[in-house]
């Protein structure tokens, strides 16, 4: 006997446990994580997302899959769960192979350390070590020490490709076509955009004057290039100032002062902790005072202001470059937050010294955007050209982009410990794109408000993307043309 027929609104009542369940899971395993690697644990940080991986294609969403597709097959809802369900199950499948992989990367680099101060210092704190090392020789030594990761991660990345390919019965050449259509969404107005933030990243070397230079050096400039910009920030952490920005651009400051701000030792990179909206708000990482740090920091917290003001994004996500999307979020507050409105504000100073300021972090932020592209750019060779060794790829990228390729053939490597994340496009993407996204918000807020309060905008654009399209469509939408010579003004103005 065939089951009765529930009503739609019952189902969806189902799915909100699911999705809150997903929720709860997601926040334990985030926990866990952080918890590993506060120990230095990372085989364990990765175990600690497998039930929540394992929840996504349970049992429970199966069933609602089938009986939408069987009762309701012309609902949104019947559409969300049942994409969801397909790309998870797809990537369900790589799970213990990915997972088998990481542990070997982890495994690889857990003795690599390299001094150049008193302290050991992991790779993924590269970032904030460039930033400091002003000799030419402690770079090439930081870049020649990198360069032993090659025979130990290149491998490793390769045979993870080859496995994949043949979980999916397919050559590796049309498997990684595969990957960047579906993993990175390399297709279409995604593919556009994606291209021209790599052009914008070439023509900004040549613009700033920096052909020839190695990527080694990018920190370097964009710390000199702020020097002038600390004296107005004065000798503490700037998190007074970053939550008089975010007060200026109309967020609401019973919320923001949620977010905590946790300084740790050494060169833990910044990152926020926004688990969800009852939960811990919390930015933490190795912060000092000055103009880099102001951003940095009200960039983290754009993290967790998406978490308070939109709390009920749902889990399945419409959205298909996510990833890319949500970098775009959290750089839009500190995005405004450099403008010189806001900095006249908050630093008590007058319109040409605002202007200033404003023109020497957007300067930084040209450095970094460059070091981003071309990490981008050289992870997705990696998946294009499965022939050519890591050196050969990182050479030809320098060489594309004008700079110079540090000795013995040093590389910035792709993601360690996920080979499946595109996590430097996340950044190049969010660093480039904010600008356009907080015009587009500026223009609506001058028609609403007399001065520019993006906050109940930023929830209103999120909304729209996450429903409707991809952030390439939208932008095309908006009147953009997805052409390098609308990214470079934010960087160059």
């Amino acid at each position: 006997m065939n089951e009765a027929k529930r009503t739609y609104s019952k189902i969806q009542e189902d799915f909100a446990k699911w999705d809150s369940e997903t929720r709860r899971l997601l926040r334990e395993a985030n926990l866990a994580g952080r918890e590993s690697m506060g120990r230095d644990d990372v085989a364990s940080a990765i175990d600690a997302h497998h039930a929540y991986e394992a929840w996504r294609v349970g049992d429970e969403i199966k069933a609602l899959g089938a009986e939408l597709a069987r009762d309701y097959p012309d609902s949104h809802l019947c559409k969300l769960v049942n994409d969801h369900l397909r790309r998870e199950e797809k990537s369900h499948r790589m799970v213990s192979i990915v997972k088998d992989l990481n542990e070997r990367l982890a495994k690889a680099c857990s003795g690599f350390r390299f001094k150049v101060a008193p302290e050991p210092v992991r790779l993924g704190e590269i970032r904030a070590l460039m930033a400091g090392l002003t000799e030419e020789s402690d770079r090439a030594m930081l870049f020649s020490q990198l360069a032993v990761l090659n025979e130990q991660i290149e491998p490793l990345i390769r045979e993870g490709q080859r496995r994949l390919a043949k979980e999916h019965d397919m050559s590796l050449a049309d498997y990684c076509r595969l990957f960047l259509q579906e993993q990175w969404q390399l297709t279409g107005n995604t593919a556009k955009l994606l291209y021209a933030v790599f052009s914008a990243g070439r023509q900004l070397v040549r613009l700033v004057e920096l052909d020839g230079c190695g990527l080694q050096d990018l920190f370097h400039y964009h710390k000199r290039s702020l020097d002038e910009a600390d004296a107005y920030f004065g000798p503490e952490l700037p998190t007074e100032q970053c939550f008089q920005a975010l007060k200026a651009l109309g967020f609401d400051e019973t919320q923001t002062r949620r977010i905590r701000v946790v300084v740790k030792p050494g060169t833990t990179p910044a990152h926020a902790s926004a688990l969800n909206l009852d939960e811990d708000l919390c930015v933490e990482g190795s912060f000092s005072a000055g103009a880099w740090w102001f951003r940095v920091l009200v960039h983290e917290m754009g993290h967790c202001l998406c978490n308070i003001f939109s709390p009920k994004w749902p889990t399945i996500r419409g959205d298909p470059i996510y990833l890319h999307y949500g970098e775009i979020l959290a750089e839009l507050p500190a995005a405004a937050a450099s403008t010189a409105h806001v900095l006249g504000e908050v630093l008590a100073v007058d319109d040409i010294q605002a202007e200033r300021i404003g023109a020497l972090i957007r300067r930084s932020r040209a450095m970094a955007f460059v070091y981003d592209a071309v990490r981008a750019d050289f992870s997705m060779r990696i998946w294009q050209d499965t022939s050519s060794s890591f050196d050969d790829l990182y050479a030809q990228v320098c060489a594309d982009y004008g700079l110079g390729v540090p000795e013995p053939g040093a590389f910035f490597p792709p993601v360690i410990f996920d080979v499946l994340s595109p996590v430097f496009i996340t950044h190049a993407f969010g660093s480039c794109l904010s600008d356009l996204f907080l015009n587009l918000t500026l223009e609506r807020a001058a028609k609403l408000w007399p001065r520019p309060i993006i906050a109940p905008l930023l929830i209103g654009e999120t909304y729209h993307l996450w429903c409707r399209c991809s952030v390439a469509d939208y932008l095309l939408e908006s009147g953009c043309k997805l052409e390098p010579g609308e990214i470079l003004p934010s960087f160059l103005a």
